[in-house]
């Protein structure tokens, strides 16, 4: 198949350029994201389970994903 200029289209790549390295973004983004969310998991099982002077630290943990999704927007909006 052609189109009018004579380009053969048959032989083009199905997909945009560059889908590659996208795949490889979104392996990264996504394994991210699943490290901070069993973070948070690990923040609140600990906030229920331990009564004592550590719960800050689970609360931290329990928010990270929060403060982490707060900075990259502040950084996408300086940009």
């Amino acid at each position: 198949m052609t189109n009018s200029s004579g380009t053969n289209l048959d032989s083009r790549k199905a997909g945009p350029a560059g889908a590659n390295s996208r795949d490889g973004v979104r392996s990264k983004v996504l394994k991210l994201v699943l490290v901070m969310a069993l973070l948070s998991v690990a923040g609140i099982i600990g906030m229920l389970l331990v009564d004592s002077a550590l719960d800050w630290v689970f609360f931290a943990l329990a928010a990270l994903p929060l403060a982490v999704g707060g900075w990259r927007y502040a950084e996408q909006r300086r940009r």
